[in-house]
């Protein structure tokens, strides 16, 4: 047989012991053909129909449309191309003759096979087929030369992880449970759900997802991971806990990747051994994190709460504060950010613990997107190291940067003291009108103090434009050298500055 086509108008029937051989080549297209026998020649090209026999032996397979199924395996069927590319098995479990690929229409005709599947071969780079109204995403595995094929059903934009966990591929499409969905609304999704297994992956898109109420402590690796390449919203509603495993961090934000955190909820995110609350892993850099509102508690585990892991350097300007009330704490005592906050406008800012408990809080006029205390009833606003007017409820309190004069043979100490606990100061730290400040003079190694009480408190009172110390309790003692008793702090010298 050589160049023979085959039009069967009707499906026809290859009886065990009748073979269709010859050292020619066939075309196959029309309804099809099924039976136990074999087709054996040079070269075999399906255009349509539905193909099941016993097996196929030919030097050359070119399918470009049908359904071919063997019963034995059928290495020529492996090298199968369409004429231009090679072409892989795709099993579909599925039959219609409506069928498109990528949507264009892909020929199918018959009565289909007894199992109810359809078996095309496609190129790799096939995306997507459709089968009447199902549809099938497709991915190729270049190792084992095999396509995968995941169904894709209507899914709602609620994704509850106390059940499964759950993968975002795109603005519409995520994993769950194992099945495919295509969101009815968008790129929008909602996360609840308690569970110490399960952890939502976020591997493609823009989405934006809402954390409603979630408790989410991870068995292995973070609980929510946004991988490079994304940029996702997390918008908080409700109160939130999230807990990475040693390691990793509560939200994954690693290289490339970009996270913008606002809403009106709550997040207490706790960082796995090593890593950031959010950021990145144990030794591995962070990615953009930018927070516009909300009420954040991030803790690090030996490491600092928001940046990069262990031991690796936080890239500058990859945090980033617009508002909400932000606690970062190391429990290390070492920093408690990777690198300096900044705002939108990529300029530094400092911490302003704000004590009172209010509705609402402007900052110069704006609205600081911190509707709710921290977990120890503060508030913890970034501003810019200047004069700053905080209205809470209506009424206005000056903020203003500390600064520390220069000191010899010792250090001073300050403190906020605030509902009993005391809170380290540094220059360039903002102190706010009313608060108490607590000074404790430390002398170095051979230095003592001569005289005085060695700490004192003190209350911003605000003068005019500028904020001015008022004694409390007592002064901070002076130092003197043991040897020469040479004071090092006279008493009428100013041991605290508010510019």
């Amino acid at each position: 047989m050589d160049g023979a086509e085959l039009v069967l108008d009707t499906e026809s029937t290859l009886a065990s012991n009748s073979n269709i051989t010859g050292d020619g080549s066939l075309t196959l297209t029309g309804e099809g053909i099924k039976g136990s026998g074999r087709i054996a020649v040079t070269t075999l090209t399906v255009l349509d129909g539905t193909v099941d026999v016993s097996q196929i032996e030919c030097e050359l397979v070119q399918i470009q449309g049908g359904s071919v199924r063997t019963e034995a395996d059928s290495p020529s069927l492996s090298g199968a191309g369409n004429g231009t590319e090679s072409v892989y098995q795709t099993v579909l479990p599925a039959w219609s003759t409506d069928v498109k690929v990528d949507g264009e229409a892909y020929a199918v005709s018959g009565n289909g096979h007894n199992d109810e599947q359809m078996y095309l071969y496609l190129p790799a780079n096939t995306q997507m087929a459709e089968v009447g109204e199902r549809v099938f995403l497709l991915s190729f595995d270049e190792d084992t030369k095999t396509m995968s094929v995941l169904e894709r059903h209507k899914g709602n934009s609620e994704i509850d992880l106390t059940r499964s966990s759950a993968e975002i591929l795109s603005d519409d499409l995520y994993i769950y449970n194992d099945l495919l969905y295509q969101n009815t609304n968008g790129s929008t999704y909602t996360i609840t759900g308690k569970t110490k297994h399960n952890t939502l992956t976020v591997s493609g898109g823009n989405p934006s997802i809402t954390l409603n109420s979630a408790t989410l402590n991870s068995a292995g690796g973070s609980p929510i991971d946004i991988q490079s390449g994304v940029s996702a919203a997390i918008i908080l509603q409700g109160e939130s806990a999230l807990t990475g495993v040693a390691g990793f961090p509560a939200i994954r934000v690693p290289d490339g990747a970009e996270v913008t955190i606002q809403g009106s909820g709550v997040l207490n995110a706790y960082g796995g051994q090593y890593a950031a609350a959010i950021g990145g892993a144990q030794q591995e850099v962070n990615g953009k994190i930018t927070i516009n509102g909300g009420t954040l508690n991030l803790y690090g585990n030996g490491n600092v709460a928001a940046g990069a892991g262990q031991d690796i350097p936080t890239p500058e300007g990859s945090i980033v504060i617009t508002g909400g009330s932000v606690k970062a704490d190391n429990d290390t005592d070492g920093d408690a950010f990777g690198t300096i906050p900044m705002n939108a406008d990529g300029k530094a800012l400092v911490l302003l613990v704000f004590p009172i408990e209010v509705e609402s809080i402007l900052i110069d006029g704006k609205e600081s997107n911190a509707p709710a205390a921290n977990d120890d009833n503060l508030r913890y606003l970034y501003v810019l190291p200047q004069k700053t007017i905080v209205t809470a409820d209506g009424k206005e309190h000056l903020a203003m940067p500390l600064t520390f004069g220069e000191t010899e043979n010792g250090v001073l100490e300050a403190f906020y003291e605030i509902n009993g606990e005391q809170i380290p100061l540094s220059t360039g730290d903002m102190v706010l009108e009313g608060m108490t400040i607590s000074l404790t003079s430390v002398p170095d190694n051979g230095y003592g103090l001569r005289s005085g009480p060695a700490s004192g408190s003190y209350i911003m009172k605000a003068d005019g434009d500028e904020l001015i110390l008022s004694p409390a309790a007592g002064l901070p003692a002076t130092i003197q050298s043991k040897d020469s008793w040479e004071p090092i702090f006279q008493e009428d010298q100013t041991l605290l500055q508010v510019l």
